[in-house]
């Protein structure tokens, strides 16, 4: 799923859906540093994405 989501943000990088969404995949795969900076990067694109702010300060 990863890779599916990395057109559409190398293609659309202020797509807060894809970034959430890669961020969340990451984070199943335990790779932390990485999706909590594309949960950060949701925020700064969209400051009211209530579920990446939730992600961040979880």
């Amino acid at each position: 799923l990863i890779l599916i989501l990395i057109p559409p943000v190398a293609q659309h990088p202020a797509d807060t859906d894809a970034w959430y969404t890669r961020g969340v995949c990451l984070q199943e795969l335990l790779a932390l540093p990485t999706a909590i900076l594309d949960f950060g990067r949701v925020v700064a694109l969209q400051p009211t994405h209530w579920r990446a702010w939730y992600q961040v300060n979880y």
